[in-house]
This record gives C-alpha cells, structure tokens and sequence, in this order.
C-alpha cells in the first residue's frame, strides 16, 4: 500500500481486498490508515462471494479497503472480481500484497496506455528481493 502511495502519479485510487485473511491483515489497516466503515457502493458486475465491511481512510482519500468472506477454492480470482467491481477508473493494476513498486511505475504505465491508444495490458519486470 505504501509504495503505491508513494507513487509519482497521483491520479490513484487504491482498492485492498482481504480475502477472508486470519493474520489480522483488516485490523492492521484499520489502524495504520485510520480506516472507517462506510456502505459499501459497488455494481456487482461480475458475481463473488459476500462483502462483510467496506472502508475509506481517514488519512488517505484515495484507499478504500474491502474485507469479504473468503472466495472458494475454484475461484482463486473472487478478490480481483471483487476490485474490478468496485473500481471506477478506466485502468486497473492488480497486485499481490507482497509486490513493491517502483516510484515511476505507475506513471510509465500509464504513459504507455496514454501513448499509444492500442495497448491494452502492460506487464512490468519482475525482481526476486530477500
């Protein structure tokens, strides 16, 4: 969350989905981001399991968080499903929760779909850290 925060492009909305996590993952962020529950405002466009609490930050305007029950095993993807409903931009980046971005990334991704009006997916370099 925080490198996609600390991106250089600014023009962001960032959804968390918690699959139905038990390490404390919501309350971590309830607390780090000062996170309020809201109702949720999602057009189930594509069908997933149940939404328990949608939340915004107090700190960051641009962080909604989803807590939902956790998908069912043949449908590895219901989190994704579940921020491709809710999201309310034209691009969508997924990523897992142990990915750290680049500062630039977010704008040289951008900057190829603003670029070149025939792109429809950019992939990044994928680095190993320890």
């Amino acid at each position: 969350v925080y490198t996609v925060l600390e991106s250089d492009y600014k023009n962001t909305e960032i959804i968390v989905v918690s699959d139905g996590s038990t390490d404390r993952t919501i309350e971590v962020l309830i607390e780090e981001f000062k996170l309020f529950e809201v109702p949720p405002v999602i057009y189930q466009t594509i069908k997933t399991a149940r939404i328990h609490a949608y939340y915004r930050s107090k700190t960051c305007p641009n962080l909604v968080v989803i807590d939902k029950e956790h998908g069912a095993s043949h449908n590895a993807g219901d989190a994704v499903n579940v921020g491709l409903n809710a999201c309310r931009t034209p691009l969508l980046l997924t990523l897992d929760a142990d990915t750290v971005l680049e500062k630039e990334a977010l704008s040289r991704i951008v900057f190829e779909f603003l670029s070149k009006t025939h792109t429809i997916a950019v992939g990044g370099s994928v680095y190993v850290l320890n």
